[in-house]
Order: C-alpha cells, then sequence, then structure tokens
C-alpha cells in the first residue's frame, strides 16, 4: 500500500523535478546530507540586491525529499532573502500539501537545510 505521504503532487514533483540543475554564476551554494537515509540536496542561488533571480539545486533522495526540494525551488524564486529565511517546516508542509509524519521530517527537512545553508554561503567572485 502506497503511504499516504506520496500523494500525486509529490509523485509528480519526484519523476520530473523542477529547477534540477546547476545555475550559471551562482552568488550562494549550500548543501545538506541527511545521515540517516542518505539524501542530500545542494543548492545554488543567484542572489541580487536580497532578491533570489536564480535557483537550480541537484541531489539524491526519497520521493519526499527530491518532491519537497522541486517545490521549494519554485516558492523562491524572485523573493527576498528575508523571506526566505523565515521558512520552517510548518511552512513545508503546507506548500508541499502532505502531512509528513516526524518519523519522515528529515525528508522535507533536508532540502530547507540545504536552501538555509545557501543562504550563509556566498561563492568567490
Amino acid at each position: 500500500m502506497t503511504e499516504e505521504i506520496y500523494k500525486e503532487n509529490i509523485l509528480k514533483e519526484n519523476k520530473r523535478p523542477k529547477n534540477n540543475h546547476k545555475i550559471i554564476k551562482p552568488s550562494h551554494e549550500g548543501e545538506h546530507n541527511n545521515h540517516v537515509c542518505g539524501d542530500i540536496i545542494n543548492f545554488q542561488l543567484r542572489i541580487n540586491k536580497n532578491i533570489i533571480q536564480a535557483v537550480g539545486w541537484t541531489g539524491k533522495g526519497c520521493a519526499l525529499c527530491i518532491g519537497c526540494a522541486s517545490i521549494l525551488s519554485e516558492e523562491i524564486k524572485n523573493k527576498s532573502i528575508n523571506e526566505v529565511q523565515k521558512l520552517e517546516f510548518s511552512n513545508l508542509e503546507n506548500l508541499i500539501k502532505v502531512h509528513v509524519p516526524e518519523s519522515r521530517s528529515e525528508c522535507i527537512k533536508t532540502p530547507l537545510f540545504a536552501l538555509k545553508n545557501s543562504l550563509k554561503i556566498k561563492k568567490g567572485k
């Protein structure tokens, strides 16, 4: 039986993830590795005047992790750094339209942590 967390939108995003590529000339980059299950996500951002102008990500993981990274990458386009820094776990569940049990919460936290790490790490010119 398919778990309730694998709803149609997650499966669709996992099959054809959006922004799943490296971007040209990122200004920021960050990664997070979930050591429990092996999910790993790397976000690249191009930020200009505190606005995210371009986003790309790469990684591997379960359908929930990949689906969340895809949905999150679409959500943050053209948002300010301040808006993105305010994102929390509860926001993710609303974005992906799935209630995630505690046992699988790290699957959707991995993309969020990678994104937040990318805001901290500015790439050299």
